[in-house]
């Protein structure tokens, strides 16, 4: 597994700056860029990719590029916040593996066994000893499920101790346990983000283990502990199917006393990576109409 860590790229169109938490995985011959925040993924090919690096889009992506991959003028904005904040936030992919079986994941195409290998662990912890300059540094595990992965956590997170050093995990949720949740605390974790996308039988249709079984009442066990030690932000997804199903989702949230989370609806945009639970997503020129239904 071999995942690339990107910052900006200056040579692009006025006022649009390639995104922060977009990633290049390799994929045999080709590369998969994943954008980190929004879902978005495009296959590209070994040329497309050094078009990309160099400041150019390729032909006939440029739609596809500026729905999820380059920061509008808004977060331009935010972005420059950031970079000026005096945190170092480097992001690791730990595996590709995952033990959901999610309705609308693009990575299940690509989804295999393998895990980060000690070169990359070696190569990241260098990485950030060379160039955190003093400040905190934030790592951010994701995958795949990182916590299929604890080793590699635990690992970089030992060997990045004599620093000013904490991290995040963007996760399931349905493998953070107390048990676990108190292991990583005394590691370093401090941010978690999980997702719930509606109540028990909607969330169950749409986020399911590999054998099918739904996942709703584990992340809410889960959720009740991680809210009281973690900075918990609760993802949901937002396309047709499940809109009108938010305010259930937070009331069922209150009734279980879940209430120390932030949460993070995101409207699901179309994605290159296509199947039938792509066709209740929400175009983007429609976005603005369906946060007012919602």
């Amino acid at each position: 597994m071999q995942v690339w860590l990107f910052t900006k790229l200056g040579k692009l169109m006025p006022q649009q700056f390639f995104s922060n938490y977009n990633i290049f995985i390799k994929d045999n011959d080709d590369y998969i860029l994943f954008n980190t925040l929004t879902g978005y993924a495009l296959r590209l090919s070994g040329y497309e990719k050094s078009m990309i690096e160099n400041g150019d889009i390729p032909g006939g992506l440029e739609d596809l590029f500026n729905e999820g991959f380059i920061t509008s003028d808004i977060n331009i904005i935010f972005d420059n916040l950031t970079l000026k904040k005096n945190v170092f936030e480097p992001t690791l992919l730990l595996t590709y593996n995952c033990n959901f079986d999610c309705s609308y994941c693009f990575q299940k195409d690509y989804r295999n066994r393998s895990y980060v290998n000690n070169d990359v662990i070696d190569g990241f912890v260098n990485y950030i000893n060379k160039n955190n300059n003093g400040r905190k540094t934030r790592v951010t595990f994701f995958g795949g499920e990182p916590l299929l992965n604890i080793r590699a956590i635990k690992e970089v997170s030992e060997r990045l101790k004599n620093i000013n050093y904490e991290f995040s995990i963007v996760t399931n949720g349905s493998l953070l346990t107390e048990n676990i949740a108190n292991d990583l605390y005394s590691y370093g974790l401090r941010y978690v983000q999980i997702t719930l996308d509606g109540p028990e039988d909607v969330h169950n249709k749409r986020r399911y283990f590999e054998n099918g079984r739904g996942s709703f009442n584990i992340i809410m066990k889960n959720l009740k502990y991680a809210q009281n030690i973690f900075n918990v932000v609760l993802r949901v997804n937002i396309d047709y199917s499940n809109e009108n199903e938010i305010d259930k989702l937070l009331e069922d949230l209150k009734l279980n006393g879940i209430e120390n989370v932030r949460i993070d609806p995101h409207i699901v945009h179309e994605n290159l990576f296509r199947n039938e639970a792509w066709d209740e997503n929400i175009p983007r020129k429609n976005e603005h109409m369906e946060i007012k239904n919602i």
